[in-house]
């Protein structure tokens, strides 16, 4: 059961078609470094902005810039703690499998109560920072 596709990011087969090339291309250039991409449980989303053709410039690699680029609304508008039903429609990805990683240790998260929540300013920081080997 799979969320919503995120407008911000697509998988290796929707890249792959916007491209008109395989998965499998997609994939080698995420590996290679050639297109930017974030991997969560096995799950790879490809900024958009990446598919655009036009090499993007190097955003500011300030937190308010990175938010603006990955959400599309100013960092003082976010929430400072977001939970996996937040997440995981901005990531592409069901709520199940966006818990699921927050649980393990793959999405940075903080213990509020019992629940685990994603401290913002940190998913911004590593959603940038996120090296893929596909």
């Amino acid at each position: 059961m799979n969320a919503e596709p995120s407008p911000d990011h697509v998988s290796t087969a929707e890249a792959a078609a916007i491209l008109g090339v395989t998965p499998h291309t997609v994939r080698k250039a995420v590996r290679s470094g050639d297109l930017p991409a974030v991997a969560v449980h096995g799950n790879i989303r490809i900024p958009r902005s990446a598919l655009s053709g036009a090499p993007a410039a190097a955003p500011d690699p300030n937190s308010a810039t990175i938010a603006e680029m990955l959400f599309g609304q100013p960092l003082d508008q976010l929430p400072l703690l977001v939970d996996a039903s937040w997440l995981a429609p901005r990531l592409g990805m069901c709520v199940r499998t966006c818990q699921r990683a927050i649980n393990d240790g793959d999405i940075p998260s903080v213990l509020v109560g019992r629940r685990r929540r994603v401290p913002t300013i940190a998913l911004l920081h590593w959603l940038y920072g996120k090296n893929v080997a596909a």
